[in-house]
């Protein structure tokens, strides 16, 4: 989890998708979050003889820090159940 605050101006950080790689808390704060190696990782692949980049992926999620909200039209994202409660900072 990288913090991107100070340079967005609001709260801003990046991680992984699905928070892959991240602390075990992070999961326990969304629902839906399913971390897996091959769907979520950041690799390079490269010709073990040339050097040459072969096959690549970046991955990545943006966050943002969500306070207490009025209830969302709908109450929910497709495949995801929102949090009722945030915490106050």
């Amino acid at each position: 989890l990288e913090n991107m605050t100070t340079a967005a101006g609001f709260p801003l950080f990046a991680s992984k998708p699905h928070f892959y790689d991240a602390d075990d808390a992070l999961l326990l704060g969304v629902e839906g979050m399913n971390p897996i190696q091959e769907h979520h990782d950041t690799y390079v692949d490269f010709e073990p003889i040339t050097g040459v980049a072969m096959r690549a992926a970046k991955r990545l999620q943006i966050n943002n820090v969500l306070f207490n909200l009025p209830t969302v039209a709908g109450g929910a994202v497709e495949g995801y159940e929102l949090k009722k409660h945030f915490p106050d900072y």
